[in-house]
């Protein structure tokens, strides 16, 4: 699972967003997310937080391969570490023990009361495609963020046999929207690891992705809801994934 700069920059806005206080941010990672940014680059990303805590990934070469990354990327963050550094506390779960995870969990079940709204910001890095009950695991994101938190998808939209599904934003936007959420940016995102950016897709209406001689423009497609006022409604009825 990995997060790409687009998705960093826009974790940065939603922790600026919630009001912290004097207390560390809780947030829930549904597996770990490698960082596919630079070091250097964290200045820039996250200017109100100190970058000399931030540690480097000793296997920056070996995550820079399996990512695609050029080489001239340079070291990358530590996850755990770049959580800590801008005031979170972060909760790896995952169905195995794959790299550091703190918790072994199945999406494809219930969580356990105690994820039930205890968390400021849930993160999906790219992990509820390949949990074979996806409604189940939507769910799971849902009802363990806190109320006035957020919730982070950043799933593909046209991964072939990556995983289980490729998600359209229409799930995200009915799901969200019909369980007392409001959706702050729906987005697609291209491009290659190393420059991926957000472009704009209708939420529910259908739309085709424009051509290049290699085939669709679009190769990857993040979508991020959010709640940010108000305890979202837990009738998982409403779901239109059940």
């Amino acid at each position: 699972m990995a997060l790409a700069l687009p998705i960093i920059q826009t974790i940065g806005a939603i922790v600026d967003k919630l009001p912290a206080g004097t207390r560390r941010l809780k947030v829930l990672s549904l597996a770990h997310p490698d960082l596919l940014m630079s070091v250097d680059q964290i200045p820039r990303v996250f200017p109100n937080h100190d970058p000399g805590k931030i540690q480097r990934r000793a296997d920056s070469a070996d995550v820079r391969k399996r990512h695609g990354l050029p080489e001239s990327t340079g070291d990358l963050p530590d996850t755990r570490s770049l959580f800590d550094a801008i005031g979170c506390d972060i909760t790896i779960v995952d169905v195995v023990e794959a790299g550091d995870v703190d918790r072994i969990v199945d999406l494809n079940e219930p969580l356990d009361a105690e994820y039930r709204e205890a968390f400021d910001l849930v993160l999906d890095p790219g992990t509820v495609e390949h949990c074979f009950n996806i409604g189940q695991a939507i769910r799971n994101a849902a009802t363990s963020v806190a109320a006035d938190g957020f919730v982070l998808h950043a799933n593909p939209m046209s991964m072939f046999n990556h995983g289980f599904y490729n998600l359209n934003p229409t799930l995200f936007y009915d799901f969200y929207s019909q369980n007392g959420f409001e959706i702050h940016l729906i987005a697609a995102m291209t491009g290659p690891a190393a420059a991926r950016k957000f472009v704009d897709v209708p939420a529910v209406k259908r739309f085709r992705m424009p051509r290049r001689k290699l085939g669709w423009s679009l190769s990857h497609g993040g979508w991020m809801s959010g709640k940010s006022a108000g305890r979202p409604r837990r009738n998982t009825e409403a779901s239109p994934v059940d």
